[in-house]
């Protein structure tokens, strides 16, 4: 009983890499063993492995988002662009957002998003699959009216830019508020965006949500192909399967090519 109650305070307080929480847990699994509870004893043992497992890929993620946190401030301000960037062959599963892009006013005229191709990728569950947002406002100023403005304002040295997005042999099941959500800015707008190879589906109990974080973005629901201030749009072989309203909702863009 001693043994067991120290277990549970060690428990209590998710120690699951002391020294002391091993050498109690085999002490307590062998006193069941002796008490002939051998059954008990073996599903306890199981439990705890999993349980140990389970912490033990936890302090993992923690530390390995940890690393990546430098990195990932650097890549969110992307004040001096990012090109020539591929990323290939991954799963994405329950998340808010699929593949995300995002901008904002201030960023620089450096600030250049060019030659990015996502291919070969598998999706289920994903709020939105696709988001490319100019308008981004988890920054200080992101708020701002400069930021949120939907009016075109004067390019200046602080106007970013987007020119050749490619997502390409790319399949997204059990969506939920949106397929795409696209924004550019109506000032500098997107040059070239390309879907190639794309299915969309809806989950039926799909569940409303807002698209992008951005001022102005409208809780939805199962919604087509939002896109908005874009030169050309080309959609090679895309399918989309049980949205509610337009497949394609288009706001100032140029040119659609099919």
């Amino acid at each position: 009983e001693e043994d067991y109650s120290k277990c549970l305070e060690v428990f209590k307080r998710k120690q699951y890499d002391s020294k002391l929480l091993k050498s109690l847990l085999g002490a307590f699994v062998c006193f069941l063993y002796r008490q002939e509870q051998k059954s008990a004893g073996k599903k306890l043992s199981l439990y705890l492995e999993r349980d140990i497992k389970k912490r033990v890929n936890e302090v993992q993620e923690q530390k390995a988002e940890k690393d990546f946190m430098p990195l990932k401030k650097q890549i969110e301000k992307i004040a001096a662009g990012v090109k020539d960037v591929h990323i290939k062959d991954c799963l994405f599963m329950n998340t808010d957002r699929g593949l995300r892009v995002k901008t904002r006013r201030g960023r620089g005229k450096l600030s250049v998003l060019d030659d990015i191709s996502f291919e070969d990728i598998d999706m289920d569950n994903v709020m939105t699959p696709f988001v490319v947002n100019s308008f981004y406002f988890c920054d200080p100023d992101g708020k701002t009216e400069y930021v949120s403005t939907k009016k075109p304002l004067p390019v200046d040295s602080r106007t970013p830019s987007i020119k050749n997005l490619t997502f390409k042999n790319i399949k997204a099941t059990n969506c939920h508020v949106a397929g795409t959500y696209i924004c550019g800015l109506p000032e500098s707008k997107i040059e070239q965006l390309t879907f190639e190879n794309i299915d969309f589906s809806y989950a039926e109990d799909a569940k409303s949500g807002v698209a992008a974080m951005m001022l102005g973005c409208e809780e939805g629901c199962k919604q087509g192909m939002v896109v908005s201030n874009i030169k050309e749009l080309v959609l090679k072989n895309v399918h989309v399967v049980g949205c509610e309203g337009e497949a394609i909702v288009a706001d100032n863009v140029d040119k659609i090519k099919k």
